[in-house]
């Protein structure tokens, strides 16, 4: 009779976990690809992977492009955007300085302006809603808020949807596509 000694068979569960993750990795990278549009979402999700898999990636080095620059148009300081947020959203939000109500709002040399209303220093257009005239802004320290022009009310977004973005483009696109959800997710700014 063969006797088969227990200590030589015993499981091994490095083999099963290596198993196991690679099968998901394989199997689940693809479906997100494939199933998940918003690239917020794929953003936050491939990271949570990584974090549960402890994959080790060094983190991107943070670089003067992705620090958003104020431009002037007629003096009034706006945030350009590039054709990268032009092609995605130009139907439904505006960066056009001739549309951004830069001389009514925004010009830090008329006594009555936005900044000088919340006491928000730098506060400058970044883009406009075409139909109900609601605008992204951005201050001096670089964070972002949600003004309706009709209601009057000032919202700071939450640093976790402005934090993590590769450009200011891709933030811009994340908080409009999001706008709805980011918009529950403010700090109210009294005047």
């Amino acid at each position: 009779m063969i006797r088969i000694h227990p200590a030589e068979h015993e499981f091994d569960p490095t083999i099963t976990h290596s198993f196991l993750q690679s099968y998901l990795i394989i199997h689940t990278i693809p479906w997100l690809r494939s199933t998940l549009r918003s690239s917020i979402l794929k953003w936050h999700l491939l990271s949570l992977l990584q974090g549960i898999f402890c994959f080790s990636s060094p983190p991107p080095s943070p670089t003067d492009t992705d620090i958003p620059e104020t431009e002037r148009h007629n003096g009034i300081p706006y945030v350009k955007l590039n054709s990268e947020y032009h092609h995605c959203l130009r139907k439904s939000w505006t960066n056009d300085p001739k549309e951004l109500y830069l001389e009514y709002c925004f010009d830090p040399r008329l006594d009555i302006n936005l900044a000088k209303d919340f006491n928000v220093d730098g506060l400058c257009p970044v883009v406009r809603a075409i139909n109900d005239d609601r605008f992204i802004l951005r201050d001096a320290n670089k964070q972002y808020y949600l003004w309706d022009a009709w209601s009057g009310k000032l919202l700071r977004f939450w640093e976790t949807w402005t934090e993590g973005f590769a450009s200011k483009e891709e933030l811009v696109s994340g908080l409009v596509c999001n706008i709805t959800w980011a918009e529950m997710e403010t700090d109210v700014i009294h005047c």
